[in-house]
This record gives C-alpha cells, sequence and structure tokens, in this order.
C-alpha cells in the first residue's frame, strides 16, 4: 500500500533540515528540499510540487506552533510521483496510469511503445474528448488529480468498457490520488503504531525539538 510519505521531513523556519526519514530521506536531504521549500513559503499552499535529484515529489507541509501560534518549524510530507506510485494507482484503479508534467511523461504503467506514442499526442492531448490511440489501442484519458502543472491521468481501454473503468476511477481513485495528499499528516501521528521505526524516529525527534523550543 502506498499510504506512508517517501521522505518526512523535520526542518526549522529558514531551511535547515533537522531530520529526515523515510525510503527516500536521503534524496531528501542531498537535494536540499526544505531550503528549496523555505525560499517558496510566501506561496501560502500547503501542497507543493518539487524536484529533489531526480525524482518529483508532492509536498504537504505542516506548520509546528507553539502555544502562541508562532511557528517554530515544518514537517514536511512527501510522496515520490515516481513508476512506484503509477503502478499503486494502476492496481487500486485497474486502469493505466501515467504523470505527466506540462508535456513531460514521468512515469507510466504504459508499455514502451503506448508510453511512447503517449509522449508525441502529449501536446495536444487534452485539447479533446476524442480516445487516443496507443500502441494500436485506443483509450480514454481523464485527469485524477492536478498540482501545478502536474497531471496524474486515468488511461481506459476504450475495447475494454473504458466507461465503467473511469465511472470507478471517479468514485474511488480520485479521492485517493487527491485526498490522501490531505490526510498523511493525520496518519504520522495516529498511525505510528503501524509505521517503521524509520517514521516512528522523525515522530519522535519532532516532539523533542518542540518541546526544547518550548523551554528556551
Amino acid at each position: 500500500h502506498r499510504v506512508a510519505p517517501d521522505a518526512v521531513a523535520l526542518a526549522d523556519v529558514d531551511g535547515e533540515t533537522l531530520a529526515v526519514a523515510g525510503r527516500l530521506g536521503d534524496t531528501w536531504r542531498d537535494a536540499r528540499a526544505d531550503a528549496r521549500l523555505a525560499r517558496d513559503s510566501n506561496t501560502g499552499d500547503a501542497n507543493r510540487i518539487i524536484d529533489a535529484g531526480s525524482t518529483l515529489f508532492r509536498v504537504v507541509r505542516v506548520p509546528l506552533t507553539l502555544d502562541d501560534g508562532s511557528v517554530v518549524g515544518w514537517l514536511d510530507l512527501g510522496t515520490a510521483l515516481d513508476a512506484g506510485y503509477a503502478e499503486w494507482l494502476d492496481r487500486t484503479a485497474r486502469v493505466r496510469s501515467a504523470i505527466i508534467r506540462g508535456t513531460t511523461l514521468v512515469a507510466t504503467t504504459l508499455t514502451a511503445a503506448q508510453a511512447a506514442d503517449l509522449t508525441r499526442a502529449l501536446p495536444g492531448l487534452f485539447n479533446s474528448a476524442d480516445p487516443i490511440t496507443l500502441g494500436g489501442t485506443d483509450y480514454a484519458a481523464r485527469d485524477i488529480a492536478r498540482l501545478g502543472d502536474v497531471r496524474i491521468v486515468a488511461l481506459g481501454s476504450v475495447d475494454e468498457a473504458a466507461a465503467s473503468a473511469l465511472a470507478r476511477v471517479n468514485t474511488g481513485l480520485g479521492a485517493l490520488a487527491g485526498g490522501i495528499f490531505g490526510i498523511l499528516a493525520a496518519k504520522v501521528f495516529s498511525d505510528t503504531n503501524r509505521r517503521s521505526s524509520s517514521h516512528d524516529c522523525a515522530d519522535l525527534v519532532c516532539r523533542h525539538w518542540i518541546a526544547e523550543k518550548r523551554d528556551t
């Protein structure tokens, strides 16, 4: 299940990473992702897209505040929009999926030939409701989530009753792909007994650091 973030980072208000955990924690730290997020903090958006190394992350930022409301740091929850995420969407919706940034195909569960056709079609893909032919098969494409210039797209084969497949996407996967980012923060704290030891460690570091800030 793709519920846990791939990177959980604790940062101060200046963007210095104090602790990081998760499958791609090292990638996050090496790319100085927290520092870049701090520079863009004036956007006012809790959900961000950021490149860290060769990985595209969707980030949920949770402010860490004292009793007086002052922000003393951030808990950043990064989910990698990569092949593994596309495969999770595929298993959940039972249709092919693609992650697209602008006119670049970031990840997909299509075959190599189909992915090549999709890449060539990207500039005008969303200007028409007509099916698109990929590798000799007609597909209907529909957005299931968007953030900035990133689209998460479901691709259902017209020959395999795409209408019913995409209806399942709208009722089920749309909530998963969009809503899961909003609940990740709550899950980090409410589901710690089911997390890996690395995520438990990040939570403990967070608690300890806030306690120290209150004492100073």
